[in-house]
């Protein structure tokens, strides 16, 4: 299959899956004096999408189809796989520890997977991160995260 056709597919797939996510979020509209709702983001998110697949039928017809630069090899679906993994794993892990914890931990080891060099700075931008992101759901936001539960229950 050639990339023209393979373009125009993928275009008219994401143009109906858009459509279909734009129908099925206008089930949720807002209530009260105000229209908007939990119904606004996704239904953004699907005219993005539906502009972005017009767009790539649009190169595919004119011939102007993006060449793919890489393939998937079977080190990259490793490693995209490990990374899936490791972010199951904080999921699990912020129930246990909370969420501060194991943002902290899970930021480092992304970094580290990724290979991000100097440990300082791995470090100093995974605690920032964490405790930044921490304060603004806590403080601004007011909504909670999970915290560590060290009670012992008998």
């Amino acid at each position: 299959m050639n990339i023209k056709k393979a373009d125009i597919g993928t275009g008219i797939g994401l143009s109906i899956l858009s459509t279909l996510i734009w129908i099925y979020a206008n089930q949720y509209k807002g209530r009260g004096a105000s229209e908007y709702g939990p119904h606004i983001f996704p239904q953004f998110l699907a005219v993005c999408m539906f502009i972005c697949a017009l767009m790539l039928i649009g190169l595919a017809v004119k011939n102007k189809s993006v060449v793919p630069a890489d393939t998937i090899n079977i080190r990259g679906m490793f490693r995209a796989g490990i990374a899936i993994l490791i972010c199951i794993a904080y999921i699990i892990i912020m129930q246990l520890i909370g969420y501060l914890a194991a943002t902290v931990i899970f930021l480092f080891v992304m970094m580290t997977f990724v290979q991000q060099k100097g440990l300082i700075t791995r470090t100093v931008v995974s605690v920032t991160v964490a405790l930044v992101i921490f304060l603004l759901f806590r403080n601004f936001l007011k909504i909670p995260l999970p915290e560590a539960d060290f009670t012992f229950k008998y």
